[in-house]
Protein backbone atom coordinates (compact mmCIF):
# COMPACT_ATOMS: atom_id res chain seq x y z
CA UNK A 1 0.00 0.00 0.00
CA UNK A 2 1.34 3.46 -0.80
CA UNK A 3 1.20 6.39 1.75
CA UNK A 4 1.15 9.56 -0.08
CA UNK A 5 3.38 12.50 2.30
CA UNK A 6 6.13 15.15 1.55
CA UNK A 7 9.37 15.04 3.14
CA UNK A 8 12.91 16.49 3.68
CA UNK A 9 15.37 13.97 2.41
CA UNK A 10 19.21 13.38 3.52
CA UNK A 11 19.30 16.47 4.92
CA UNK A 12 19.17 18.28 1.72
CA UNK A 13 17.37 21.40 3.75
CA UNK A 14 14.78 21.61 0.17
CA UNK A 15 11.77 20.28 -0.01
CA UNK A 16 11.34 17.21 -2.45
CA UNK A 17 8.12 16.95 -4.29
CA UNK A 18 5.62 13.99 -3.05
CA UNK A 19 6.98 10.86 -2.40
CA UNK A 20 5.66 7.75 -2.36
CA UNK A 21 6.09 5.13 0.01
CA UNK A 22 5.79 1.30 -0.21
CA UNK A 23 7.42 -1.01 1.42
CA UNK A 24 10.59 0.05 2.89
CA UNK A 25 11.85 2.66 0.61
CA UNK A 26 10.15 5.92 -0.97
CA UNK A 27 10.54 6.63 -4.53
CA UNK A 28 9.92 10.25 -7.21
CA UNK A 29 6.58 9.52 -9.21
CA UNK A 30 8.34 9.01 -11.86
CA UNK A 31 9.13 6.26 -14.57
CA UNK A 32 9.27 2.93 -12.83
CA UNK A 33 12.59 2.39 -14.65
CA UNK A 34 13.98 5.42 -13.73
CA UNK A 35 12.59 5.55 -9.92
CA UNK A 36 15.35 7.08 -7.09
CA UNK A 37 15.39 5.33 -3.72
CA UNK A 38 16.41 7.75 -1.09
CA UNK A 39 16.37 5.76 2.33
CA UNK A 40 15.88 2.49 3.61
CA UNK A 41 15.09 1.58 6.46
CA UNK A 42 17.14 -1.22 6.74
CA UNK A 43 20.18 -0.20 4.85
CA UNK A 44 23.30 0.64 7.25
CA UNK A 45 24.78 2.85 4.74
CA UNK A 46 21.30 4.89 4.39
CA UNK A 47 21.48 5.24 8.57
CA UNK A 48 25.39 6.76 8.28
CA UNK A 49 23.88 9.15 6.15
CA UNK A 50 20.85 9.97 7.84
CA UNK A 51 23.57 10.39 11.50
CA UNK A 52 21.57 7.42 12.91
CA UNK A 53 24.50 5.59 13.09
CA UNK A 54 27.94 7.70 14.10
CA UNK A 55 31.06 7.17 11.53
CA UNK A 56 34.24 9.25 11.17
CA UNK A 57 33.71 11.26 8.38
CA UNK A 58 36.21 11.68 5.26
CA UNK A 59 33.97 13.74 2.83
CA UNK A 60 30.60 15.65 2.86
CA UNK A 61 29.02 17.17 0.52
CA UNK A 62 25.20 17.58 -0.46
CA UNK A 63 25.36 14.37 -2.59
CA UNK A 64 27.77 11.75 -1.48
CA UNK A 65 29.13 10.69 2.03
CA UNK A 66 32.88 9.76 2.66
CA UNK A 67 33.81 7.88 5.83
CA UNK A 68 36.79 5.57 6.88
CA UNK A 69 35.87 1.68 6.72
CA UNK A 70 35.67 0.41 10.51
CA UNK A 71 37.71 -3.12 9.01
CA UNK A 72 40.77 -1.16 6.81
CA UNK A 73 42.83 -3.37 4.76
CA UNK A 74 45.53 -0.16 4.25
CA UNK A 75 46.24 3.00 6.17
CA UNK A 76 43.78 4.69 4.09
CA UNK A 77 40.38 2.53 3.62
CA UNK A 78 37.72 5.32 2.76
CA UNK A 79 34.01 4.33 1.77
CA UNK A 80 32.33 6.75 -1.10
CA UNK A 81 28.39 6.57 -1.25
CA UNK A 82 25.92 8.33 -2.99
CA UNK A 83 23.22 9.77 -0.85
CA UNK A 84 20.69 7.98 -2.41
CA UNK A 85 20.07 4.26 -2.30
CA UNK A 86 21.17 2.17 -4.99
CA UNK A 87 21.71 -1.38 -4.32
CA UNK A 88 24.57 -1.02 -6.57
CA UNK A 89 26.11 -0.24 -10.33
CA UNK A 90 23.38 -2.41 -11.45
CA UNK A 91 20.99 0.20 -10.48
CA UNK A 92 22.21 3.05 -12.19
CA UNK A 93 19.91 4.96 -14.76
CA UNK A 94 19.51 8.51 -15.98
CA UNK A 95 18.03 9.81 -12.79
CA UNK A 96 20.63 8.71 -10.69
CA UNK A 97 23.52 8.84 -12.73
CA UNK A 98 24.76 12.64 -11.51
CA UNK A 99 25.54 10.64 -8.22
CA UNK A 100 28.15 8.20 -9.09
CA UNK A 101 29.63 10.75 -11.83
CA UNK A 102 29.48 12.78 -8.38
CA UNK A 103 31.50 10.08 -6.91
CA UNK A 104 33.90 9.36 -9.39
CA UNK A 105 34.55 13.37 -10.05
CA UNK A 106 35.86 13.80 -5.83
CA UNK A 107 37.40 10.01 -5.59
CA UNK A 108 41.07 11.72 -6.58
CA UNK A 109 40.46 14.97 -4.16
CA UNK A 110 39.18 12.79 -1.53
CA UNK A 111 42.46 10.12 -2.12
CA UNK A 112 45.20 13.18 -2.03
CA UNK A 113 43.45 14.78 0.74
CA UNK A 114 44.70 11.71 2.57
CA UNK A 115 48.08 11.50 0.90
CA UNK A 116 47.50 8.66 -1.30
CA UNK A 117 50.24 10.38 -3.53
CA UNK A 118 51.98 7.02 -4.88
CA UNK A 119 48.62 5.63 -5.71
CA UNK A 120 45.89 3.84 -4.62
CA UNK A 121 43.20 1.57 -5.78
CA UNK A 122 39.07 2.07 -5.84
CA UNK A 123 37.10 -0.91 -5.76
CA UNK A 124 33.63 -1.48 -5.97
CA UNK A 125 31.79 -4.74 -5.37
CA UNK A 126 28.44 -5.91 -6.77
CA UNK A 127 26.21 -8.72 -5.83
CA UNK A 128 26.94 -11.49 -3.32
CA UNK A 129 29.70 -13.52 -5.97
CA UNK A 130 31.46 -10.10 -6.65
CA UNK A 131 31.86 -9.83 -2.39
CA UNK A 132 29.12 -6.84 -1.78
CA UNK A 133 28.69 -6.87 1.84
CA UNK A 134 26.45 -3.72 1.97
CA UNK A 135 23.42 -3.78 -0.37
CA UNK A 136 24.19 -0.07 -0.83
CA UNK A 137 26.57 1.37 -3.64
CA UNK A 138 29.45 2.13 -2.53
CA UNK A 139 33.38 2.40 -3.43
CA UNK A 140 36.30 1.63 -1.48
CA UNK A 141 39.31 4.05 -1.60
CA UNK A 142 42.08 1.93 -0.78
CA UNK A 143 46.08 3.22 -0.53
CA UNK A 144 48.37 4.61 1.95
CA UNK A 145 51.02 1.17 0.82
CA UNK A 146 51.53 -0.42 -1.52
CA UNK A 147 48.78 -2.61 -2.73
CA UNK A 148 49.43 -6.15 -4.44
CA UNK A 149 48.74 -6.42 -7.68
CA UNK A 150 46.52 -9.95 -6.99
CA UNK A 151 43.05 -9.51 -4.89
CA UNK A 152 43.32 -12.87 -3.40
Amino acid sequence: MKKKREIYVNNFQRKLPTLYFADNFCTLNIEKSERIKFFMSDCIFCKIIAGEIPAKKAYEDDKILAFHDIHPVAPVHILVTPKIHMDSLNDINKSNIEYVSHILEKIPEIAESFGTIDGYRVITNIGKNGGQSVKHLHFHIIGGKKLPVKLG
